[in-house]
């Protein structure tokens, strides 16, 4: 009873002793049946010829991906020309206003895609051999699939797992399996171990995940999935997975070799197999950004007696945001995010290796010191972290702040020694443009770049070669990138008591060892400073920033 059944390799009709490959133009070497995951992290021919088949939508093409849109799916797809392997990806997104909406939704997804797992596990074991491969993943309001193998074999393995969700999620109290039951016990005391040993993350990783808390809505913190996780039963998961199948939003990316009519095939097959309802824009779960003041500067602290008692080490992440992502909204590019996108690129790309020399090897704060560009849901920035077992968090902040202020003296003051020279600035502009430019080394690092923007539904899948061209055309002579990095430093990482022009917006998550105390915060500027004792309280406060939205209208064939 609902079990697999009886398989074998030949059940994927296995292709290893093909030579050629079929593809639109030519033919396409055979590679390895041993593939890694490129994303970490018997079908009938005759379609439904109904208003959602997606072979009656309009085809939309962009500069990247070409998107075939229903009401029931998006489906973006890429004919890979370049690689020429017999390979395909395929990113399947399910998502529902249930999954993210309260910690409820959140752990019992988890579960859902645990359990599909296990029940799927004798059936991946032969597609492995095969050479076909896929993994589930939680994602901000749902699930997502990742399929990744042999691209004739490969819309099998789909269809099963799907078919297999279907049918998880069709039982009733009454008609679930001894299995089923078992599998939901295991793995519900193993996700709450794992909720449990989150206590003991390093003291960094409680800073980031402290700013995702206070900055992302909605966003739940792993004691409260704990909690909700804890008094959940088999037949809580049953109701929940018969209201998680019936309405969905649909996205799925296909990456690779097949051609526009068999991603149309696969599309419409997972539509029919699934069988749901569209989940209308009204209903869908979006996760938005705190708005940050400018000349503002918020504080987040937390203690190691709340978490691990016995941690000794404090760590501090400071976020300076600067914009908002460009995403594909009315055909148009902003110019002054791609601008300040950009030099985010380009400034972090200059202090990165300073910061580390700076605060690791001359101040010796700490082993963890770390520079990037910082992503909320849609905002974009800077952060700085660093993880110390002598120092506590309001000192580390004051060192952040004295090295951006040497710094900027550094680039302005050409009569001492540390002067940052003209060719120096060269350099680390033609760095940028060449990581920004540097193509793909196969199929899967090229899938991944794409999957981003789909994940963000910024969209904008040639954004690398925009930033790029912008620093190349911009940036013709030192001097201007000199008064360009300049004026960046005294906007958005300066304070108003440094400089008049600042509009700066700081988060500091800070987290304290078992040897430091949270006093009274001490911090010498004039900006205002927001204590946040409590992520929820603080976010019903203040506003959110607007979601970036996404209409297929609005795409053609340029950018």
């Amino acid at each position: 009873k609902n079990t697999i059944g009886l398989l074998n390799r030949e059940s994927f009709g296995l292709i290893l002793d093909k030579s050629i490959y079929k593809t639109n133009d030519t033919t396409i070497k055979t590679v390895d049946s041993t593939v890694n995951s490129p994303l970490e992290d018997n079908i009938d021919d005759e379609e439904d010829e109904d208003e959602d088949n997606i072979e009656n939508k309009e085809v939309i093409s962009g500069k990247t991906m070409d998107l075939y849109s229903s009401k029931s799916i998006q489906s973006w797809f890429k004919l890979d020309d370049i690689w020429k392997v017999p390979l395909l990806n395929v990113v399947l997104s399910v998502e529902t206003s249930q999954s993210s909406s309260s910690p409820f939704g959140v752990v019992m997804s988890d579960l859902l895609q645990q359990v599909l797992k296990e029940l799927l596990s004798e059936y991946s074991y032969y597609a492995d051999c095969a050479g076909l491969h896929y993994t589930i993943q939680l994602s901000k309001s749902g699930l997502e699939f990742l399929f990744y193998g042999y691209h004739d074999k490969l819309p099998v393995l789909v269809y099963k797992t799907l078919e297999e969700l279907k049918t998880l999620c069709s039982y009733t109290s009454q008609t679930i399996p001894t299995n089923v039951s078992d599998i939901f016990n295991r793995m519900k005391e193993k996700t709450l171990r794992t909720y449990y040993n989150n206590l003991f993350w390093q003291p960094y990783y409680h800073c980031i995940m402290g700013t995702s808390i206070c900055c992302e809505d909605p966003r739940w913190t792993s004691a409260e999935k704990y909690q909700a996780l804890s008094t959940a039963s088999i037949d809580d998961f049953i109701s929940f997975n018969r209201i998680f199948i019936q309405t969905l939003k649909l996205e799925v990316s296909i990456h690779g070799n097949a051609t526009a009519d068999e991603a149309k095939k696969i599309s419409n097959e997972i539509v029919r197999i699934v069988n749901h309802k569209p989940l209308s824009s009204s209903q869908e779960s979006i996760r938005r950004a705190v708005k940050f003041e400018p000349n503002t500067t918020y504080i987040y602290r937390q203690h190691a007696k709340h978490y691990n008692p016995e941690e000794v080490n404090s760590g501090i992440e400071n976020v300076y945001y600067v914009t908002t992502l460009q995403g594909f909204e009315n055909d148009i590019l902003d110019n002054k995010r791609i601008e300040l996108e950009a030099q985010i690129e380009l400034v972090v790309q200059m202090i990165s290796d300073k910061a580390f020399d700076q605060l690791r090897t001359k101040e010796q704060l700490g082993y963890v010191v770390f520079t990037g560009v910082k992503k909320l849901v849609h905002e974009s920035g800077l952060h700085i972290i660093v993880q110390s077992n002598h120092k506590d968090p309001e000192y580390l902040d004051s060192r952040i702040e004295s090295f951006l202020s040497n710094y900027y003296i550094d680039l302005t003051n050409d009569q001492i020694e540390s002067y940052i020279k003209d060719e120096e600035l060269v350099s680390y502009k033609q760095a940028i443009i060449e990581k920004l430019l540097e193509k793909p080394k196969n199929l899967s690092e090229e899938s991944k770049q794409l999957l981003e923007e789909i994940r963000q539904q910024t969209y904008l899948f040639d954004r690398k070669t925009i930033l790029a061209n912008y620093l190349s055309n911009k940036f013709i002579e030192p001097s201007t990138i000199r008064s360009t990095v300049k004026e960046f430093f005294e906007i958005y990482l300066s304070s108003k008591d440094q400089y008049s022009k600042s509009k700066r917006s700081k988060f500091s998550s800070q987290f304290y060892g078992k040897y430091h105390l949270i006093g009274q915060v001490n911090v010498q500027t004039t900006d205002k400073i927001v204590i946040i004792d409590d992520p929820i309280k603080f976010k019903r406060g203040v506003s959110l920033c607007a979601s970036v939205s996404y209409d297929s209208n609005y795409v053609n064939n340029s950018y």
